[in-house]
């Protein structure tokens, strides 16, 4: 009868961390895809136009999904007939709401990929 062959303490550690280096490839490709989702989501908002009016409705500003100015409208006959302090309250408000729906656009898109950062209720904390 012959002895069993001597256990080779690094045959457990090598089958550990062939096992390891596997979960971290899987894990790899997992963040790929993810990032690929979070780059093609991202040019999709950035392609988006919201816009919010400011409550007298004399003033609209457009932003694109990232929250970047990209228009702002003034009505005709504003500029003369509005003092400068409103018209400026009023083009504050305006980019506010269109920033604020730019958020809200954000959290819809990455909300199933990112659950931490983009709650699934809109929130005023965090808002563009």
């Amino acid at each position: 009868m012959t002895a069993p062959p001597p256990h080779d303490p690094l045959t457990g550690l090598r089958r550990s961390l062939e096992s390891s280096l596997a979960d971290l490839g899987r894990a790899q490709e997992q963040i790929n895809a993810q990032r690929l989702e979070v780059q093609a989501r991202t040019e999709a908002l950035r392609a988006r136009q919201l816009e919010g009016w400011s409550s007298q409705r004399r003033v609209q500003a457009v932003v694109n999904g990232e929250g970047l100015l990209q228009d702002l409208r003034i009505e005709p006959g504003s500029l003369r007939t509005s003092h400068p302090g409103q018209l400026g309250t009023e083009i504050a408000e305006a980019v506010r709401t269109a920033r604020a729906a730019a958020s809200e656009e954000n959290r819809k898109a990455f909300h199933d990929l990112m659950p931490g950062i983009f709650p699934a209720e809109p929130t005023t904390e965090g808002q563009l």
